[in-house]
């Protein structure tokens, strides 16, 4: 996959951004930063419907493994694919809960208020 971005990215590497893995789409295809890469991956986690106000960028094995046990997979199915041997590491490192798992009252409440509106 990465063979391939590089091979498609060719006639943009210039002596300026020839070292850098992700360069820019547009002109001058100056060298993308971390900052950049870090809203991307915060979008995807957004678009997947994680709660972005607590997981970021660097956060995403948490996030799609929270996302996960708040969808009702079981613990046992996070566990081994994010290859954790005890569901205490999972639980103090990794698990948080969304503001409506937090708060699944206010949560319905304001569903309830949305549908009313629409």
């Amino acid at each position: 996959c990465l063979q391939s971005y590089i091979a498609r990215t060719s006639n943009l590497r210039k002596p300026h951004n020839a070292k850098q893995l992700l360069i820019g789409s547009t002109k001058p295809h100056n060298p993308v930063t971390s900052a950049t890469v870090g809203r991307w991956i915060k979008d995807q986690l957004r678009e997947a419907g994680i709660d972005t106000s607590i997981f970021s960028a660097h956060s995403t094995r948490g996030a799609a493994a929270s996302k996960a046990a708040s969808s009702g997979v079981s613990i046992q199915a996070i566990l081994k694919q994010g290859h954790w041997s005890n569901e205490n590491t999972f639980s103090k490192f990794y698990r948080r809960e969304s503001a409506s798992e937090r708060n699944p009252v206010e949560s319905a409440v304001l569903a309830i208020t949305d549908s009313e509106s629409d």
